[in-house]
């Protein structure tokens, strides 16, 4: 599980995607609890779709 909080902005896209890679390099299943994000912009909705485009549906 990756757990999201804060505001996420194109400042700091590379470390959430280093750490989005690292955390989620073995994982077949990702759940990501964004419960707690109060800003995302554009890069943030980026960051998703790679994280998604990494692993095949189950």
């Amino acid at each position: 599980m990756l757990v999201c909080s804060g505001e996420f902005a194109l400042a700091t896209a590379e470390v959430r995607r280093n750490a989005g890679d690292r955390d989620a390099a073995v994982a077949q299943l990702l759940v990501l609890d964004v419960a707690g994000v109060s800003f995302a912009d554009s890069s943030f909705l980026s960051l998703l779709v790679q994280l998604r485009n990494a692993r095949s549906l189950l």
